[in-house]
């Protein structure tokens, strides 16, 4: 067809009366018709411009050899894994959940392995849906995956996600120059800090607002530059991503601007242990308004429902007030307890030591929430009370302090607390294995909210105690517990070799 075309290209239409039938036919087999009622130069225009679009779109595979595959290729650097991973994968997809996969990379990365030649095919059949986890695969399927990806355009992902050289950074595509520069920021934060301001006057916004969001790890007070000039730009979604990294950084203009607010509207009374907040409600969210940060900081920060109070409180770290401020934290905590707005003290106090880790501040107020819950009930049902990120260990002591407390799992506060992918310690791990063996042994019925407990259990639970409960289960007479006990103890399994195979 090509040549054809070429061919009344070189002699002009003009010369010929109309096309050969060979390019209409096969054109039409390929569903498109060009129109015979126009005159010979746009019918020749129009196939040209049809067989351009195959042309883009169309290209010949090359053979694959079988034999290939499964060899290691000749300039591989990563180190394959052992063979048992093929089957630990296979478990792993069949489970479909998310959270296990992330961890089956995790191995691989730690080990710096590269997965089987033989699991390639499937591992990177499942980057074509699942695009959150394309990076990840790529990191694992070494040189023959990226040689392989050549026979499926459904693995192209695999080329965007390849890391271009320093050379080849201003011309590589958007998401290669962004991996490129996260890998940069992970490695040398100086020369990531260079190189973004050396080019952030020629990105278009969607570029730097993907370069703005890896700022997110290792973010401090060096990366102010960019981040104040961000905060400027036209784009509102840039902005906002800028606002939401400022409100992380103790010394940035919008923190410091914030505890200038604090000191003007809250005045404590030492000798009374009291607080007084010198504005209104409605005066505070007009002084809040006129910031002009009132609509990034909702988007940013999951405080739509927050009272200005609790909003100005969780951007100033908790030093503010014991370093600056000079009071006793305990004595704040008393004071907060007792004021009219409690429930906003508290959720901000408790949000700010989430941006701004402070172990100690943190155990203080998990202390002080321990000993009157009755009076904190509306706090409970918020995430941002409870410990996250830096505070596993206290997390651990909270959670095993509450199920002791209430004696069981169906107190909201317990519940909570363990719904969450955070690591239970071994002696967390035996309370609730204990309770979960009674009540799957002695209930008749199997309640609802114990299938997420279940869920988050079976990535939280210290492994290596769950097997003897495993077996434990197994020699028991049958229950309607059975079959969300296979699943539960199915993920454990699983993770358990992972955790095994980190000692290879």
């Amino acid at each position: 067809m090509f040549d054809e075309i070429v061919k009344t290209l070189i002699l002009g239409s003009s010369n010929i009366e109309e096309l050969p039938k060979s390019v209409f036919n096969e054109l039409r087999a390929l569903g498109y018709d060009i129109n015979s009622e126009k005159d010979n130069t746009e019918q020749l225009l129009e196939a040209l411009a049809v067989y351009a679009a195959l042309l883009k779109t169309s290209s010949t595979l090359p053979i694959l050899n079988e034999k290939d595959c499964l060899q290691k290729h000749p300039e591989e650097m990563l180190e394959s894994g052992p063979d048992v991973l093929i089957a630990l994968f296979e478990k792993v997809k069949s489970k479909e959940e998310r959270l296990l996969l992330a961890e089956f990379f995790n191995l691989l990365l730690l080990k710096n392995w590269r997965i089987p030649e033989a699991t390639l095919p499937d591992l990177m059949d499942l980057g074509i849906k699942q695009k959150d986890i394309r990076l990840s695969i790529c990191k694992v399927i070494g040189e023959r995956g990226k040689w392989l990806a050549e026979f499926n355009p459904d693995w192209n992902y695999v080329k965007e996600n390849q890391l271009p050289g320093e050379k080849d950074f201003l011309t590589a595509s958007r998401a290669q120059r962004l991996l490129y520069f996260a890998k940069l920021r992970a490695e040398n934060l100086d020369e990531a800090r260079k190189l973004l301001k050396e080019i952030w006057k020629n990105e278009d916004p969607k570029s730097k607002l993907e370069f703005l969001k890896c700022l997110e790890k290792n973010l401090s007070s060096k990366d102010l530059d960019v981040l104040e000039l961000a905060v400027k730009d036209s784009s509102k979604d840039l902005s906002y991503e800028a606002i939401g990294h400022l409100m992380k950084i103790p010394d940035s203009f919008i923190v410091l601007s914030f505890q200038n607010y604090l000191l003007e509207i809250v005045q404590f009374e030492s000798t009374a242990g009291q607080l007084k907040i010198l504005l209104d409600g409605k005066m505070l969210e007009e002084k809040l308004k006129k910031t002009g940060l009132n609509n990034r900081l909702d988007k940013n920060n999951d405080i739509r429902e927050a009272k200005p109070l609790a909003t100005i409180l969780s951007i100033v770290p908790i030093k503010y007030w014991t370093e600056i401020r000079k009071i006793e934290f305990k004595s704040i905590l008393e004071a907060a307890f007792n004021h009219e707005f409690r429930n906003a003290w508290f959720w901000g106090f408790a949000k700010s030591l989430q941006v701004f880790p402070d172990n100690e501040m943190m155990t203080e107020l998990h202390r002080f929430l321990f000993k009157k819950p009755e009076k904190l009930n509306a706090i409970y049902l918020n995430p941002a009370i409870f410990v996250e990120g830096p505070y596993n260990e206290l997390f651990n002591k909270i959670s095993l302090a509450y199920i002791r407390q209430e004696k069981n799992l169906k107190h909201p506060m317990t519940n909570i607390l363990l719904c969450k992918i955070m690591p239970w310690n071994r002696e967390l791990s035996t309370e609730f294995m204990n309770i979960l063996m009674q009540e799957s042994e002695q209930s008749t019925t199997f309640e609802k909210y114990w299938t997420d407990l279940l869920y988050f259990a079976s990535y939280n639970v210290d492994t290596e105690l769950a097997a003897n409960y495993k077996l434990q289960w197994m020699e028991r007479n049958h229950s309607v517990w059975d079959s969300h006990l296979k699943i539960y103890f199915d993920v454990i399994d699983i993770r358990k070799e992972l955790i095994e195979l980190e000692k290879y």
